[in-house]
């Protein structure tokens, strides 16, 4: 099933269960990092995050069977396909 996520807490709340932090793309787009490897993507806090998804009018898009996500236009369908940068 797949799922838009809206709400600031389910998005720390998914976050956390994939032991992500929130994070800036170069170009400023929000997305989430895993381990140490952040060469693509600065750390940020979530307020940050928040307004750059905000900006954009982004919704994580959830997978809830494989827990794969992605950013959507958050008026877009569940099956949309991802947001370009």
């Amino acid at each position: 099933m797949v799922k838009l996520i809206h709400d600031r807490g389910e998005i720390i709340d998914f976050t956390g269960r994939q032991e992500g932090s929130p994070a800036l793309a170069s170009d400023g787009a929000p997305t989430l990092v895993t381990g140490h490897a952040t060469a693509e993507a600065k750390r940020v806090g979530w307020p940050a995050f928040f307004a750059a998804m905000s900006a954009r009018h982004l919704a994580l898009r959830v997978d809830t069977e494989t827990q794969a996500w992605t950013f959507v236009d958050r008026h877009a369908p569940p099956e949309a396909t991802p947001a370009a940068p």
